[in-house]
């Protein structure tokens, strides 16, 4: 690993490791490059082993920090792999640019956990750009609550909330699709090709191809689970001339051989 350091500041009024405890007021960090490369030869992918589900355990901690602030720096993060990735994103081979990362009263304890994300930004591999993402985060051990979201990317942005309920974090975990979802996107504004970056394979799809000539925009309001799922008042147009009404239901979200429709 490599760091060429730029500016750090660090005041942390606490730090007492024997009761897990640490709190931080300011971490400031700009004009860093952080690079991180691994040439070592990718070990087999192990196909037959079954992994077993492991039950969740909030880490005994409590942790406090005022504000942390990222600004300008670039972090280049390489490991090896099996997989060939010709083009799009690669989650081994990672650069991102222009990093920047503000965030306040960040909390964490045994479940219980929030913080207000005011900045996240950055360009990877000259390609990707999310110009910003923002909102407040909530969490414990029966929900999990985002609200006043923007999100801004090259050619998307949307704004909304989420709030989703479940048993437990370690039923959330191991059973997502049994978890209640409310999520309210009052205004969102799309474009495929965003998405290509992420799956390169859909540009070869001619139905997409000419979707993404023009923006999708409107409003998406959807409750129940993945296992049944409403979507509610919901308006989707494409371009200035096309636009729909939706409403329906949709059964095995998450299982494409039983999923159902009902619109």
């Amino acid at each position: 690993m490599n760091i060429d350091l730029g500016k750090l500041a660090l005041e942390l009024p606490k730090t007492d490791l024997s009761n897990n405890e640490i709190e931080v007021d300011e971490f400031n960090l700009s004009n860093t490059k952080f690079s991180y490369i691994d040439s070592s030869i990718p070990k087999p992918i192990d196909t037959l082993s079954i992994q077993k589900e492991s039950a969740f355990n909030w880490p005994d901690w409590k942790i406090k920090v005022n504000s942390i602030v990222f600004q300008n720096n670039e972090i280049n993060f390489k490991t090896p792999s099996n997989a060939v990735v010709s083009s799009g994103f690669n989650p081994n081979d990672i650069q991102l640019k222009q990093f920047n990362f503000s965030s306040e009263d960040i909390l964490y304890e045994p479940a219980k956990a929030g913080l207000k994300l005011n900045e996240l930004s950055f360009l990877e591999h000259n390609k990707f750009q999310l110009k910003d993402l923002n909102f407040q985060l909530d969490l414990d051990d029966n929900s999990l609550q985002l609200s006043s979201l923007h999100a801004v990317t090259g050619r998307s942005n949307l704004s909304g909330s989420a709030k989703i309920r479940y048993a437990s974090m370690d039923s959330f975990i191991n059973s997502f699709e049994s978890a209640i979802m409310d999520i309210e996107l009052p205004n969102f504004r799309v474009n495929i090709q965003d998405a290509y970056y992420f799956q390169p394979d859909l540009e070869a799809n001619a139905y997409l191809d000419s979707l993404a000539t023009k923006n999708l925009y409107g409003t998406l309001n959807l409750r129940g689970s993945l296992d049944s799922l409403n979507l509610q008042k919901s308006n989707l147009n494409w371009g200035e001339s096309t636009s729909i009404s939706l409403s329906g239901s949709a059964k095995s979200v998450t299982n494409p051989d039983s999923l159902k429709l009902y619109i």
